[in-house]
């Protein structure tokens, strides 16, 4: 008989609309976990901000989609206790004690935030990709490379022209000053 394992953690994230938890078998092993925990620091990161947009947001538009589904089973793999409730109570929360890894989360964070927004904008939009540039002031090309994914950073100004387009203002703000650009 093989002794059980005490999981290092249920929760990989736990967010504002879900909570992302790791899977474990009867023996107190998840092989998702362990996987995650073979990645380098840059995937590791980019796993994360799934994480953080699925268990924040509930939901993900980003051109790579995880075929995500809950788990409804119920069994000794749930029956399991954590070993020490003083060791992190998440990896997201343990990862991000690594030094350097959280400055370099949160600024690929932001980058796949505001995918997110171009890609919820035009989510609703039922218009060709000639006609939203015709209708933007934006290149046929530009619109297609943000449909797709592939534009990893956008101009300034291609992104006041996109967010006025859809009745979106950008605002500066800094204490009580206010710019609207």
């Amino acid at each position: 008989m093989t002794k059980q394992r005490q999981p290092r953690e249920y929760f990989a994230y736990e967010g504002k609309e879900f909570t992302i938890e790791w899977y474990y078998d009867a023996g107190g092993y998840s092989q998702a976990l362990e996987y995650a925990e073979s990645l380098d620091d840059f995937h590791q990161r980019k796993l994360l901000e799934l994480f953080r947009l699925m268990g924040d947001l509930g939901q993900v538009r980003e051109r790579v989609r995880s075929d995500v589904r809950g788990s409804t089973r119920r069994g000794r793999e749930q029956a399991l206790t954590m070993s020490n409730p003083k060791k992190s109570k998440s990896t997201y929360a343990r990862w991000m004690r690594k030094p350097g890894f959280k400055k370099a989360f949160d600024e690929g964070y932001k980058e796949l935030l505001l995918s997110e927004l171009v890609l919820a904008l035009m989510a609703e939009d039922t218009k060709s990709v000639r006609q939203l540039a015709a209708e933007l002031g934006l290149s046929k090309t530009v619109i297609q490379n943000l449909r797709s994914g592939t534009q990893s950073d956008m101009k300034l100004s291609n992104f006041l022209k996109f967010t006025r387009g859809y009745g979106y203002h950008v605002v500066l703000e800094k204490g009580d000053q206010r710019i609207s650009l």
